[in-house]
């Protein structure tokens, strides 16, 4: 009988080692910050539901996406685009003070940048798409800045799901561009 479940276990394992799950990342650009800087607080970042899951989102056609169950990100979408955009944007603005939301009441942030997702996946034919609206709060005058949508696409530059987690990663960078923009000289 031990036997019997040894081999039994051996095979169930050499079947689960052809579905080894991936997980991928978002990455920022650009050199590390080399002060502290204005404070600024990233988040809350709102995705709508069909992205609100681990799987990496695929466009395979008009309406239709596939999940990729082998291909995950690396922790919660709403956390890796506020984590890269919170890094791109220290970077750009030369800040080493970002907080992501929720941050602690008695943390002095200057200014809040929220995102609302709409779009954020790559498709079949090669690219990446990201649309969001964005806003830009100061919280010393409880004024908003600007408020202003984003719609981006980026080319995959090979094949694979690293090919467009990379696109989605220069997507967010993109987008840091925009929203370093508007903050322009504020600090």
């Amino acid at each position: 009988m031990k036997t019997i479940l040894v081999a039994c276990a051996a095979i169930l394992l050499a079947g689960c080692a052809g579905n080894a799950q991936k997980s991928y990342f978002l990455e920022a650009d650009g050199p590390a910050p080399s002060g502290p800087g204005m404070m600024l607080g990233i988040g809350p970042i709102r995705v709508p539901e069909y992205l609100s899951r681990r799987e990496i989102a695929i466009e395979t056609g008009p309406h239709e996406l596939d999940y990729a169950y082998e291909h995950l990100w690396a922790g919660r979408l709403e956390q890796q685009v506020g984590g890269a955009l919170g890094q791109n944007l220290g970077r750009r603005l030369g800040t080493g003070s970002i907080q992501q939301y929720p941050w602690d009441s008695q943390t002095p942030v200057r200014y809040q940048v929220s995102v609302d997702i709409r779009r954020f996946h790559a498709n079949e034919s090669g690219t990446a798409v990201l649309e969001a609206s964005w806003r830009i709060y100061d919280l010393q005058t409880k004024r908003i800045v600007t408020s202003r949508s984003s719609s981006l696409v980026e080319t995959l530059q090979g094949d694979g799901y690293g090919a467009a987690t990379a696109a989605q990663s220069r997507l967010v960078s993109r987008l840091a561009d925009a929203i370093a923009a508007a903050l322009g000289n504020r600090g």
